[in-house]
């Protein structure tokens, strides 16, 4: 006898609806003020005017100007951030308002990738409960990200202040928000399986995952090989371990997915042959085997300062609170036999450790590498807080309640109620002359005078690269070296190469002296911009070397 299956009741649809929304709502005021503490803080230099946060800038004037195309890029290309930044752009225009609209994109990216986590988690537990849990159990570990956020305030782009980074659109972003996706979708493939195979029913569904995590890898690795180390590798071992104690029973769904990630990874490096021009410098160029001494010196210096603080000493301890969170799910999940809690406690726990390990045998010397410390462990949070019995009685009870209760109407009044919340906020928090609108006004000062006056400008890349952000005519200010030859590096090739320019920047970073110029040159004009100072000789007597990346 077969019966006829019974169609959702519209009002359940609606009042799930409404508390997405609740929870879109919350991350999207969390992620304002995190946005606020960053602005007016010395770190909003690295959101708008560092010298890598302004490439996704550089290349769109680039092509806007109807340039060739022929840039020197590090192992990564970015590929990922640079779409997003584009479509951003064409939105708000190219500069500091899709500058900033990609960093709150990046925030909500990882809500959604901890909410994805959260719900492959319910089928995981002996009582998965209502939707809301889930959505409380993802705010969780995106609170914790943002208070992490409010730890960091230095300008230092060598630091282990790691989590602002993900709001910009070149310090793998991109990468960041793979690693959480990717846990994801392995993590929703586990939940499916449940205890043996698919069912038949959702077995295209699954495949369907299947592809797009194999998608999301290969795209990942083709921008940013970092990936292998940050997700593929932890999470085959993650798998390894579950599939040893025959977490889920079935053998074949974490074989099939440690496939899935490897044929990814290959399927990214071998089209990475195809960009190959684009890549300046390989991958060998950072990795060095032989160089741990110096990765342990470099690595033991950026974690001196860190904690040299308050608010690295208080990351610290959140990080390892959450670790600490991980282990402890580890034991619970083999002692239940949970397959997805298990995976996502082991992958929270492993990938900082790998990358670590990692780190230190290639000789890396750059904390951005390690960027899953800080990230990684937000899934263990999400794990822990999706699990009831961390609840007290009386807020699961007002949970319930809220559920039966409260129509869809009405949580989109509270939506609107947050929505105005968090312009309140910005408005108060955030004053006219924040450190970025001080940073910003030099920038635009610089850029002004150069679109007013003729000849080519020379300047450190660091110095140069903010004030080129600005300017609508590439090639209007080069990049040199400290010898004045042409420095190309995330920078367009095919812009022409003067044999002399005229005018000279110099900025905060102050790493282009004064050149050697020839005798009888009149005395220079010179301007100033707050941190920048224009000195302008009038005609073309700096000589500009030749280009090299």
């Amino acid at each position: 006898m077969t019966t006829t299956p019974v169609p959702p009741d519209p009002r359940t649809r609606m009042t799930r609806l409404g508390a997405e929304l609740m929870g879109w709502g919350s991350a999207l005021l969390l992620t304002v003020i995190a946005l606020a503490h960053l602005v007016n803080t010395d770190r909003a230099w690295l959101l708008f005017h560092d010298g890598d946060s302004v490439f996704p800038l550089l290349v769109h004037a680039s092509i806007a100007a109807g340039e060739p195309q022929h840039w020197a890029l590090s192992s990564v290309l970015f590929i990922p951030e640079l779409g997003l930044y584009f479509v951003l752009a064409a939105v708000f225009g190219s500069g500091p308002t899709a500058q900033l609209a990609f960093a709150v994109c990046a925030m909500l990216l990882i809500y959604g990738a901890l909410r994805f986590a959260a719900g492959a988690l319910r089928r995981d537990l002996a009582q998965p409960g209502h939707t809301n849990r889930a959505i409380i159990a993802a705010l969780a570990g995106f609170a914790v990200l943002v208070f992490l956020t409010l730890t960091e305030s230095s300008i230092n782009r060598g630091s282990f202040e790691l989590t602002t980074l993900v709001m910009t659109a070149t310090y793998y972003a991109a990468t960041t928000i793979a690693l959480l996706y990717g846990a994801a979708l392995c993590a929703w493939i586990l939940a499916s399986a449940g205890g043996d195979a698919p069912r038949a029913a959702s077995r295209p569904r699954v495949v369907l995952v299947f592809v797009v995590l194999g998608l999301l890898v290969a795209v990942s690795t083709l921008s940013n090989p970092l990936i292998a180390g940050w997700l593929c590798a932890p999470a085959i071992l993650a798998l390894g371990f579950g599939w040893l104690l025959r977490l889920p029973r079935s053998p074949k769904v974490p074989i099939l997915l440690a496939l899935t990630l490897i044929l990814g990874t290959v399927l990214g490096y071998a089209t990475r042959a195809a960009l190959g021009d684009l890549i300046a410098k390989s991958a060998d160029t950072y990795v060095r085997p032989d160089g741990l001494s110096i990765s342990l010196g470099a690595y033991g210096k950026a974690a001196g300062e860190y904690l040299s603080t308050a608010g690295g000493i208080i990351g610290a301890l959140i990080v390892l609170v959450c670790l600490g969170t991980g282990v402890f799910l580890i034991g619970r999940s083999v002692r239940e036999r949970r397959p997805v809690t298990l995976f996502l406690a082991l992958l929270s726990v492993g990938a900082p450790l790998v990358v670590v390990g990692g780190g230190l045998l290639l000789g890396t010397d750059a904390p951005r590498y390690l960027t899953p410390i800080f990230f990684a462990p937000l899934l263990a949070v999400t794990a822990l807080f999706a699990d009831h019995r961390v609840w007290p009685g009386w807020l699961v009870r007002t949970a319930e309640v809220t559920a039966r209760r409260y129509s869809v109407t009405q949580r989109g009044a509270s939506v609107v109620l947050i929505a105005a919340a968090m312009i309140v906020i910005t408005v108060s928090v955030v004053p006219d002359r924040t450190r970025a609108n001080q940073h910003e006004a030099d920038v635009v000062c610089t850029a002004t005078w150069l679109s007013n006056h003729e000849g080519v400008a020379v300047g450190s890349f660091w110095d140069a690269r903010p004030v080129n952000g600005r300017l609508a005519e590439p090639g209007k200010l080069l990049q040199v070296d400290y010898a004045f030859n042409r420095y190309i590096w995330l920078d367009n090739r095919a812009t022409p190469t003067p044999q002399r320019a005229s005018v000279l920047i110099q900025g905060p970073w102050g790493a282009v002296k004064t050149p050697t110029l020839p005798a009888g040159t009149r005395a220079p004009e010179v301007t100033r911009c707050g941190q920048y100072t224009i000195t302008d000789y009038g005609t073309p007597v700096i000589p500009i070397g030749p280009p090299h990346a």
